[in-house]
């Protein structure tokens, strides 16, 4: 039992491939609470990706869900925001997958993860109706969106992944999982099977400061959350999962 102890505190995301040729970001590791010196640095050393707030009147503050390390974000005048410094691209142009760690309470409507604010490259959102991902295909904005979690927002917190899956069917290539389980479409998109990796603000919020683009509609709180490059292995998703999991 000591040994299967020690061996699962040792897991870090970065051991998985597609997360480290991809980015995440864990509130274990930001500083400076609720202040203008706010930084989340991005777990694999790309410091073009650390998250940082554009001012103090929008930072947010570090909190703790479920004893784990989170950040919350709350809704107001002016609301909440953290972005990379500059316009950044991706990298990369095939499959992908936005995965995290999320509470959003209430009627939530705005973007959980954003490389979109001009160009439409990609992004996750909470509408009060259902959950939508985005992307651009070079053509054009593909969109599909899934019912919301069971039992609402209002549940608790939630593990969210927004997959790419360019090998797929047309209108499967977007798909969502919610605690590990698939979601079946409401409405189905037909993306392309290549991504547009233009340079534009990345980024995640509580807020429509700045230049962000933001917009959530209410408070929510985030946890471990990243972009992979490539698929991770089902069992490397159920590792991601478990880690620093906020129920």
């Amino acid at each position: 039992m000591g040994a299967r102890g020690s061996f699962k505190g040792q897991f870090r995301p970065e051991r998985i491939p597609e997360v480290a040729a991809g980015y995440f970001w864990d509130p274990a590791a930001a500083t400076g609470s609720a202040s203008a010196s706010f930084l989340l640095p991005e777990g694999n050393g790309k410091v073009a990706y650390n998250m940082l707030t554009p001012s103090a009147s929008v930072a947010p503050a570090l909190t703790s869900v479920n004893g784990q390390a989170a950040v919350f974000f709350a809704n107001g005048t002016p609301d909440k925001c953290i972005r990379a410094t500059g316009n950044v691209q991706r990298g990369f142009t095939g499959a992908c997958m936005i995965w995290g760690w999320i509470s959003a309470p209430g009627a939530n409507v705005g973007a959980i993860f954003s490389h979109s604010r001009g160009s439409g490259n990609l992004s996750i959102n909470l509408t009060t109706a259902d959950v939508r991902i985005s992307m651009h295909d070079g053509v054009g904005v593909a969109e599909s969106r899934f019912p919301l979690p069971p039992g609402g927002y209002a549940t608790g917190p939630f593990y969210y992944e927004g997959l790419y899956v360019p090998s797929a069917a047309a209108t499967s290539r977007l798909q969502l999982t919610i605690d590990l389980v698939a979601q079946v479409p409401t409405l189905a998109g037909s993306p392309g099977t290549s991504m547009q990796d233009t340079a534009d603000v990345m980024g995640f919020s509580a807020g429509t400061n700045d230049s962000s683009n933001f917009n959530m509609n209410g408070d929510c709180t985030i946890g471990v959350m990243g972009l992979t490059d490539g698929i991770p292995s089902d069992e490397d998703r159920v590792k991601l999962f478990n880690h620093r999991r906020l129920k």
